[in-house]
């Protein structure tokens, strides 16, 4: 063996280290390029979370037609897409610029070779922590999306154990928001926090109405009536007797404007 065989060229991305690390916890969504964290990936650090999100862009600018275009990423896109604090990600963000990890662009961010590396490191670390947090579960996992034989909504849909942080940020959107929109940010809300891959008509009604939402009484027939109609936000997908519903990635990025909105840090930069 030559000592080149050594040297590790940080200079370039390589598509076998890219398709290594997000194989297993990260989506690439084709309809706008779009990434999406699946399995224990939402259970790993906000660290390890941005970092994954940044490297499934950078994959885009390899594979998407146009490969020289850029794939920055602003701040609050993270926050809105990973449910991550606001600061947290500005906290986040400005330690991975300084070891050297990511480029900062006006406010815009995007995945360098060292950062790659990086968490190639820190992954198998993140998995092993992330395989033993289990709240609320009996032990016994299940594919994402599915619900256990004879486990009831309740048992599947928990919502009083949303973050009282969540709930207060989620509430203040509700008072201002259609009904459309709230049934938006319940599939988001199922997705991102219940691991689901989306919400029939009556688990949309459960999540919104139940404490500590406690949104006015809704009725299944006229969320199902809606959904339907929101074809560029959500797709439908047959389930039993009903459909579920999962966000497209125009209805995420309509939750992302909704959780982060005017004003927002991000925003008056």
């Amino acid at each position: 063996m030559s000592l080149s065989n050594l040297v590790v060229d940080e200079s370039q991305i390589s598509e076998d280290v890219l398709e290594t690390i997000l194989a297993g916890n990260v989506e690439l969504i084709k309809e706008g390029e779009g990434v999406r964290l699946i399995g224990d990936a939402w259970k790993f650090s906000p660290k390890c979370q941005v970092m994954l999100y940044l490297a499934a862009k950078h994959a885009w600018k390899l594979i998407g037609a146009q490969r020289e275009a850029p794939r920055e990423v602003r701040a609050n896109e993270l926050a809105a897409n990973l449910g991550i604090p606001i600061n947290t990600v500005y906290g986040v963000t400005a330690q991975l610029v300084a070891d050297g990890q990511v480029d900062s662009d006006g406010g815009k961010y995007a995945m360098k070779p060292r950062g790659l590396h990086a968490l190639q490191e820190i992954l198998p670390e993140e998995k092993e922590r992330a395989s033993k947090k289990t709240p609320g579960s009996t032990g016994r996992r299940r594919s994402k999306g599915t619900r256990a034989k004879g486990t009831s909504l309740s048992e599947q849909i928990k919502p009083n154990e949303l973050s009282r942080a969540y709930v207060e940020e989620a509430q203040g959107i509700l008072e201002n928001s259609t009904n459309a929109d709230k049934y938006l940010l319940a599939i988001w809300t199922a997705e991102k926090y219940f691991g689901l891959e989306g919400l029939t008509p009556a688990e949309v009604g459960y999540l919104l109405c139940e404490p500590p939402l406690r949104q006015p009484k809704l009725y299944v027939s006229n969320i199902s009536r809606d959904l339907g109609k929101m074809r560029k936000l959500v797709v439908a997908r047959k389930r039993g007797s009903s459909y579920q519903y999962g966000l497209t990635t125009g209805g995420i990025k309509r939750v992302t404007d909704m959780l982060t909105g005017p004003g927002s840090p991000e925003e008056n930069q």
